[in-house]
């Protein structure tokens, strides 16, 4: 049988844990629920990087359009070239972002 008390994990977030008569076994239920946390808290600041990242590509993927708008003014016979750049770019740096780096 158990009761639940409030106990406190790490990062200053409480939750109810059930407490049993085992020292062993609440110290092993604490432990689950601290590593639950952490795992909660990496995955939600894995999505901001990735976030922020795909943000700074779409960044860099309008700057780069803009050149390529106006290079296809100054020497309009590279525009499928410019085209190629840009659309390559961006691919592959979402595709970077996407992968944790690898090519």
């Amino acid at each position: 049988m158990s009761t639940y008390q409030m106990q406190t994990v790490p990062y200053g977030t409480t939750y109810a844990a059930p407490v049993y008569q085992d020292e062993q076994l609440n110290q092993g239920i604490s432990k689950l629920a601290e590593t639950s946390l952490a795992l909660a808290e990496h995955t939600a600041l894995q999505g901001q990087l990735y976030a922020a990242l795909t943000k700074q590509v779409m960044s860099n993927t309008a700057a780069l359009a803009m050149s390529e708008d106006y290079f296809c003014q100054v020497a309009p016979r590279g525009s499928e070239e410019y085209r190629l750049i840009v659309e390559t770019y961006a691919k592959l740096a979402l595709k970077y972002v996407w992968t944790g780096g690898e090519r």
